[in-house]
């Protein structure tokens, strides 16, 4: 359903009906960063009014889905409680901020070297490009624990591979599109592998990254 009045001013722009017992909320937003704030924004605004029939909320790119218990509340008061949210701009001290460290592939095991050669800059250019962003986990999901970082430096984004890898090692380090993330499991995989994780760096299970947490990466060769 396309959203009333009421629902703007929560720059929600669509409502979608999911089987009986849940809803998909859509946010406005020029780019994905500002759809992406704006739905962290809102999912703290839900979980501030948590009724006991709310069972579950889980933040996305651009949408956050909310499920209900339909024993206890119908659609139209499903609607009507989404409705009547009071509007407000949480602290950003609810999200937290995680530090990786990364052995960068200057062995040119993996795609590094690729990365470099098709964008025409030096390996060193690319570590650095990557390392000075600090980035958003906009949403959570693929594999337990793979949180999607953006956004990547323009002069990095590259499409995912043409043939993806049977299998992806554990701590990985990849890019692709304006994205960049750590497999934290084997698995296959299409994102060009730039590093991996340090020896001594807690797993992306034992990070526990959560939507809307920040992330920057540390270049092990140099920072330590």
């Amino acid at each position: 359903m396309i959203v009333g009045s009421y629902f703007k001013r929560l720059h929600i722009s669509k409502v979608v009906h999911c089987g009986e017992a849940a809803y998909l909320i859509y946010f406005a937003g020029i780019k994905i960063r500002e759809q992406n704030r704006r739905v962290h924004n809102f999912t703290q605004i839900v979980l501030h009014n948590k009724p006991r029939w709310v069972t579950e909320v889980v933040p996305s790119f651009d949408t956050v889905m909310i499920s209900f218990n339909p024993l206890e509340v119908d659609q139209y008061n499903f609607l009507k409680w989404l409705s009547q949210l009071e509007y407000f701009e949480y602290s950003s001290q609810t999200s937290n901020h995680h530090t990786i460290k990364v052995n960068y592939d200057r062995s040119k095991k993996y795609d590094l070297a690729d990365v470099a050669k098709s964008i025409n800059r030096s390996i060193n250019d690319v570590v650095s490009m990557h390392t000075a962003s600090t980035y958003t986990a906009y949403a959570v999901g693929f594999l337990p624990g793979f949180a999607y970082l953006g956004d990547t430096h323009q002069s990095m984004q590259l499409p995912r591979l043409s043939k993806p890898r049977s299998k992806v090692p554990a701590g990985a380090v990849a890019i692709a599109d304006s994205y960049t993330a750590v497999y934290p499991a084997e698995s296959p995989g299409g994102w060009h592998l730039i590093g991996t994780l340090a020896d001594n760096q807690s797993t992306m299970l034992e990070l526990d990254i959560k939507a809307g947490d920040t992330v920057a990466f540390m270049d092990c060769d140099i920072d330590n």
